[in-house]
């Protein structure tokens, strides 16, 4: 079990949220060491989470807003 398993929803919502307000600026790092490493942990999260079809759910939301940062991400 990694820190982000013990981590509750709520957390990981308010986690995922700061991450994509500063996504552009990550990813127009010169250096972008941390997207090679970010693109697959992000993907499996959505892989082992439960899909929510209840648009005000944390659990949607958060989902939600980790597709947001993959589509944030350059090619």
């Amino acid at each position: 079990m990694n820190n982000v398993d013990t981590l509750d929803l709520k957390t990981k919502f308010a986690v995922a949220s700061e991450l994509r307000e500063m996504i552009d600026t990550v990813s127009r790092d010169a250096e972008n060491r941390v997207l090679p490493h970010m693109i697959p942990v992000l993907l499996e999260i959505l892989r082992s989470g439960e899909p929510s079809s209840q648009k005000d759910s944390v659990e949607f939301q958060f989902r939600r807003t980790l597709l947001e940062i993959l589509h944030r991400i350059p090619f």
